[in-house]
C-alpha cells in the first residue's frame, strides 16, 4: 500500500545478534602497515557471522533500506535504516563478519 509516495511496512522481527555500532565517523586511522586511512565518513556497523543463537547470520537479508534495531547500552536503542550492502572483513579468506553503513531513523521505544 502506497500513501503519500511512502510505503507501510510490518516489522518483521528476526533473532538478535551482537554488532558494534558506529554512530559517528570514523577518523583517521593507523593502517597495518603504518600509512593513513580513513575507516569510514559514514555511522556503520560491524557484525559477527552468527546470532545470539550460534546459528548463521543471514547476510543475505541485510540490505540497503532494511532497518535494523540497535541496543547500544549507554547511547540507548534506536532503529537504524542499511544505506550499503553488507562488506565482508577480511574478503580474502573466510569472513570474520561484516560491515554496511547505516543512518539513524527513530529513537525506539
Amino acid at each position: 500500500m502506497v500513501v503519500e509516495g511512502t510505503r507501510l511496512a510490518d516489522a518483521v522481527e528476526g533473532p538478535w545478534f551482537k554488532c558494534r555500532l558506529f554512530p559517528e565517523e570514523t577518523p583517521e586511522g593507523e593502517g597495518a602497515r603504518g600509512g593513513r586511512r580513513m575507516l569510514s565518513k559514514m555511522p556503520h556497523v560491524i557484525v559477527g557471522v552468527k546470532d545470539l543463537n550460534h546459528d548463521p547470520i543471514q547476510v543475505g537479508d541485510i540490505t540497503t533500506g532494511k532497518m535494523i534495531e540497535v541496543d547500544a547500552g549507554v547511547i540507548g536503542r534506536a532503529r537504524w535504516q542499511i544505506t550499503s550492502d553488507p562488506q565482508p572483513l577480511v574478503p580474502k579468506r573466510k569472513p570474520l563478519g561484516y560491515w554496511f553503513t547505516v543512518r539513524k531513523v527513530e529513537v525506539a521505544s
